[in-house]
């Protein structure tokens, strides 16, 4: 049989992105027979070596990542189309997969610049073109991030128009889009498709990174040691620190816990672990140390802003009792949502109602009321009540076995597959 050549476009580890992380995890959980090669077209940063990842253990069929890309300016957009047609034309790969944000990180507002080269790529090679969507606003959510941002009503109702013309676009200039989803059968993918009108949408769950190692309750105690929160209610807050991640929420919600229970002022612990990248992100984590100095529950906040390497990410995620995403707005396919679940931690989210089904089966704690009283009372009622806590961790093991990234990987290789056929009927016909 023949191999079968795979080109992705994406971000790739070391670069610290969530959909690089996911191309990882998804390239190591593929098949093991060697009838796929797979090159990575990375974002350059720093380093334009050609890497051979593969064959490795965990990864029988041969991965190469080449860094030929980056956005940051019109010369080196201009320069990476090149690049990147230029060893498409040259490897002619089978498929063409595009794993995107959509962010700035891909050129312009939302990474304009890729459905250019999507358009590319599809005059110029002969392959399937397949685009993965790994996060979307609505309209609603566009116009308000927007005017969020350059507090013009207009301007933003404009970006809002703008916004959906442009994943009408992209949406269609693919052979296929496969919107990365929490969950199967999810409110998401639905607002997806009645967002773009597109039947070239398959839902793909995200997956749920698989561990190096068995996790005991004595391992967790040793690392809460060594990083000093032994006996410790552990509450984490993960990611690059924004504004719009609602941490001041969280810390006002301790607050009010603790005005509740007096005995979790030396039992409860916040540990905000990121890194904060803009001027703006630092200010904004200067703001939260305020907020919990005045609230006098500044002990009670341990804060970690730098860079963490993989084995330091792991010990924080080992060493907490519980995750708290307070994202108001959504709960995509988030890489802390499934790092946490992958060290069977438990997860408490506070979610807008239109992104998570009533009847989810999600093993986490749902917060659908965005004021910090009712996730006060959340999280007041998990610092003191272990069994609900335990409840959740025997409900992750069986979630972790029903969106495994091998099972996501085998998704993968039927779209493939499917894609292939039609692509060879195509060329029978002609």
């Amino acid at each position: 049989m023949r191999t079968v050549k795979v080109c992705y476009i994406s971000t790739f580890p070391p670069e610290k992105d969530g959909v690089g992380e996911y191309l990882n995890y998804l390239l190591s959980s593929f098949c093991k027979d060697g009838s796929f090669t797979f090159y990575v077209l990375a974002r350059n940063i720093g380093n334009t070596r050609t890497i051979n990842i593969g064959k490795s253990a965990s990864l029988k069929s041969h991965a190469y990542v080449s860094r030929l890309w980056d956005m940051g300016s019109a010369f080196s957009i201009i320069s990476s189309w090149v690049r990147i047609v230029t060893f498409v034309r040259g490897i002619k790969p089978d498929i063409i997969h595009i794993e995107y944000g959509p962010t700035r990180l891909y050129g312009g507002t939302m990474g304009e610049p890729f459905l250019a080269l999507m358009l590319f790529l599809r005059l110029l090679s002969k392959a399937k073109v397949i685009l993965s969507l790994h996060s979307f606003w609505l309209p609603s959510e566009a116009q308000q991030r927007a005017f969020e941002l350059i507090g013009s009503r207009l301007l933003a109702k404009l970006f809002k128009y703008y916004y959906c013309l442009y994943f009408f676009f992209l949406l269609r200039v693919a052979h296929v889009t496969l919107g990365i989803v929490v969950e199967e059968n999810s409110d998401a993918y639905k607002q997806l498709i009645s967002l773009t009108r597109s039947n070239k949408v398959i839902e793909v769950p995200h997956g749920i990174p698989p561990l190096h190692q068995e996790i005991d309750e004595s391992l967790r105690q040793v690392i809460r040691k060594q990083l000093g929160l032994e006996n410790r209610f552990v509450m984490l807050l993960f990611g690059d620190m924004r504004k719009d991640k609602g941490y001041d929420k969280v810390i006002a919600a301790l607050y009010k816990s603790m005005e509740r229970d007096k005995k979790l002022m030396n039992k409860a612990v916040i540990v905000l672990a990121g890194t904060p990248h803009s001027y703006e992100d630092r200010a904004y984590v200067g703001h939260l140390m305020r907020q919990a100095k005045n609230l006098g529950i500044g002990r009670n906040i341990k804060l970690v802003d730098r860079y963490l390497d993989d084995r330091e990410v792991e010990m924080y995620f080992l060493a907490s009792d519980v995750v708290i995403m307070p994202y108001s707005r959504r709960v995509g396919p988030s890489g802390v949502l499934s790092l946490a679940l992958s060290y069977n931690v438990p997860v408490v989210i506070n979610v807008d109602n239109r992104f998570i089904m009533k009847d989810s089966s999600l093993p986490a704690i749902l917060v659908r009321d965005a004021d910090s009283a009712s996730l006060s009372k959340v999280l007041t009622k998990v610092a003191s009540n272990p069994d609900i806590l335990n409840d959740l961790k025997r409900q992750i093991v069986d979630w972790k076995d029903n969106y495994s990234f091998l099972r996501v990987a085998k998704l993968h290789e039927r779209i493939y597959e499917n894609a292939l056929g039609e692509l060879r009927n195509n060329l029978e016909k002609s």
